[in-house]
This record gives structure tokens, sequence and C-alpha cells, in this order.
């Protein structure tokens, strides 16, 4: 992606050149101290990555910079193979899998392009690309796919309430269906995600006055835990449930040991590496993590700066006029 930069005159010349090319080549594996382990090509500029649950796909949202919106792609983590679960002009984004690994659920905008992130309706499709997609729930407000719980009973989603404050729902898969929020708090929630037992969700608060991590029952109940203690997003569970991760805003992957039985315990923050800058489009999860907690997949961005002499155009307005 190469992003010009012009300017325009008192007088009326017109100067321009050409500015930083700005490209996410390659999905990078990195162990907990931060070696990398390898790469895996990316179909394109992908701005949300999510393992399949046996964990050899990777769901992509990669943006369209040629004609705008997002499509959905995955791709096969031994062999590299990139293969399309959408296409269209239209914006679809935050692909999270079914339990069993045959569908994928996402949000879709399919009346037309609109800011790239916004989300739209719920909808769900096989995950093999090949079927036709079902609507799950429509409302005028945006959204975007956060996760499906392990027992496959609820689908957790984002919405923007009248507000534009991001607020976390639930969509059940059985009796009336009708969605219901999780907090009703007058703070910014996001990035909620359910533990491998689905009787806890970590999610995004700013009710500190900026981003943290939190934990809280599921169903609600009135006690909540603050699991990060100097800011922190995109939470992420070990499959065992004992560890979370999360990125601190030094952009460092952070593990925080975790004990979720009766009650909810955190212990201290260790921060694993620092996973560095990203320029181009806004992430929404920049990484994931092997059920071992072991290893973990980091959208990796590059960034070089084209050279080129600048051109001037006098009285360019007239041009316009032909």
């Amino acid at each position: 992606m190469t992003a010009a930069m012009f300017t325009v005159s008192e007088t009326g010349a017109l100067a321009y050149g050409k500015g930083t090319s700005v490209g996410l080549l390659s999905l990078a594996w990195f162990d907990r101290s931060g070696k990398r382990l390898g790469s895996i090509d990316s179909p394109g500029h992908c701005v949300d990555i999510n393992f399949s649950p046996d964990q050899k796909r990777v769901a992509l949202d990669v943006v369209n910079f040629e004609v705008g919106g997002r499509d959905l792609w995955q791709v096969e983590l031994t062999r590299g193979v990139p293969s399309r679960l959408t296409a269209g002009d239209r914006e679809t984004s935050s692909a999270v899998w079914s339990p069993d690994g045959s569908r994928i659920a996402f949000a879709s905008n399919p009346t037309g392009l609109g800011p790239v992130g916004v989300g739209g309706d719920l909808y769900q499709k096989p995950s093999s690309g090949v079927g036709n997609e079902e609507q799950l729930f429509h409302s005028d407000a945006p959204k975007v796919a956060a996760d499906w719980s392990a027992d496959g009973r609820f689908l957790l989603f984002e919405s923007r309430d009248p507000g534009s404050k991001t607020k976390l729902w639930v969509l059940p898969f059985s009796g009336d269906r009708k969605p219901f929020p999780l907090l009703q708090t007058p703070f910014t929630e996001s990035h909620g995600i359910f533990s491998p037992d689905r009787r806890w969700i970590a999610y995004v608060s700013d009710e500190s006055g900026r981003p943290e991590v939190y934990v809280q029952t599921f169903p609600v109940s009135t006690a909540k835990w603050r699991v990060s203690t100097a800011g922190g997003t995109q939470p992420r569970w070990r499959r065992d449930g004992k560890e979370l991760f999360y990125l601190a805003p030094d952009s460092r992957l952070t593990a925080v040991d975790v004990t979720a039985g009766s009650s909810f315990e955190a212990g201290v923050p260790r921060a694993l590496f620092e996973i560095g800058s990203t320029p181009g489009v806004g992430l929404r999860h920049r990484y994931d993590v092997t059920s071992d907690g072991q290893r973990f997949l980091v959208v990796r961005g590059t960034e070089t700066q084209e050279t080129s002499p600048i051109t001037v155009v006098l009285n360019w307005t007239a041009d316009l006029k032909k």
C-alpha cells in the first residue's frame, strides 16, 4: 500500500510525491522468548487472525485496497496454502470458528461498502468456503463477531450503541435466539473471548480510564476481576484455561497465570516479548496462541520509504477544466 503526499500553495502550485509504502507481508511464528521460528505468506494486508479449533488453519481478515472493503481468507498452517472464504465489493470481517471448525461466523455488509472495520450483520457459512451464507442476526447497529463458545451454544459479538460506545452482546443458538447484553455499564467493552470451559469471559473495558483486561463470570454475576495492571488489549486464553495472554500498551505480549475454579485468581503479569508496531490499517487481533501456550502466530509488518522526486505543477486547476 502506497500513500501519496501532496500540498497546494497559496499561489495555486501543486506539489506531490510518492509517500511511504506499507505492506503486511507475512505471518511470523515466535516462541515465548521472542525467538522467530518461521513465517507464513499472507494473501494480503491482514488485520485479524484466528486459529481453527484444531489449529490446522488460521482465518484472516484481508483488506482490499484496490476496491475497498475486506475479504475473509484461511491458510492451511502446515502447507501455507491460502484459500478465499468470502468475495465481493463489501465489508466482511472478524471470522470466528464454530467449536468443530465446520463453520465460520462473521460480520458482513452486503449492501455496499462502509469504513474498514465497521462491520455489519452477523452471518455464518461453511468453513470450506463452499455453500451459502446464513444470516444469524440483523440490526441497524454495526456489529463484529468476537467468539463462539466451546459448547456451541453462544456467539459473542460487539455492537455499537447509540452513544458510539462498543458493547458486548451474546447471541444464543437455542430458545428465542434473542441477543442480550453481556454487561450494562456506561463504559466501552470489546475483545470478548470465552474461556475454554465457557464459565468465564475475558474482555477489555475502559472503566479505569484506559483499556484494561478483565474477566467476568458467564452467566454474568456481580463478580469480576482485573487481569492487566498497566493497560491491556486483545486477550487470549491458553487451551487449558490456566493462562491468559494480552498485549500491553508498548506492544509487549504479556502472560498471566490464572486459576479459574469456583472463583478466579490472577497472578502477576509477565512480559514475554515485544511484537513490534504494525503500520497501516488498525488490527483487531494481531496474534493467536497455540493450545499449549508455547508458540504465537503474529502479524508482522514492514515499512519502506520509496524515494521519488517532488513534482510541481503550475496552474493545475486549468487542467481540471479541460
